[in-house]
């Protein structure tokens, strides 16, 4: 948690790191920092299982060269990817968990498997496959590749979309009922 407060401290005032902190641990990481960190071991059954829906080859190569992820991505998840990813980056996934909660880390976790893709199903071994994961994860400056991987559409973004539709309606039906009612007048029927 040191580190989460240290980011925090460069970004805000002291007070307002420290409700930032007990939101994370309260509301978006709940058990993750508990003695047994039951929240952050579930998190990574949870990740295997998506990584093995979205990425059914990497999970295989993980699985076949008996590979153990979580020994990677549990500090990616525990840190918020605090030292994983260059600090602009890891701006832009802080952004994104705290706009939407932790579903953000599973996103930018396979994604970055994803981009690792070639590099991890080329080798066969867990320290390589580990320390490329890791360099490449240093050097992802290109935050955008992320983003297209997984798709990602803010909250704010749909929420915006699905209020524009719903206006669109109104304003269709509106124009419907004024024609209906336009029509119903020439032909002198009353409607209603």
């Amino acid at each position: 948690m040191n580190f989460i407060v240290a980011v925090a401290l460069l970004l805000l005032e002291p007070e307002d790191a420290f409700w930032l902190l007990i939101s994370i641990t309260e509301c978006h990481l709940t058990n993750y920092y508990d003695t047994g960190l039951i929240g952050a071991q579930v998190d990574q059954y949870v990740l295997k299982d998506l990584l093995k829906q979205k990425a059914p080859d990497i999970h295989q190569h993980f699985e076949t060269n008996e590979v153990e992820i979580t020994s990677l991505t549990l500090n990616w998840f525990m840190a918020i990817f605090i030292d994983s990813v260059p600090f602009e980056t890891l701006l832009r996934i802080w952004d994104c968990f705290l706009l939407e909660g932790s579903k953000v880390l599973f996103r930018f976790a396979v994604a970055i498997l994803i981009i690792n893709r070639e590099s991890i199903l080329t080798r066969t071994d867990t320290i390589s496959m580990m320390k490329q994961i890791k360099d490449s994860t240093k050097n992802l400056i290109d935050v955008e590749s992320l983003f297209k991987v997984i798709n990602f559409r803010p909250f704010f973004l749909i929420v915006l979309l699905k209020f524009l539709n719903r206006l669109l309606l109104k304003i269709l039906n509106l124009f419907v009922i004024e024609k209906i009612l336009l029509v119903n007048k020439l032909i002198g029927r009353k409607c209603w």
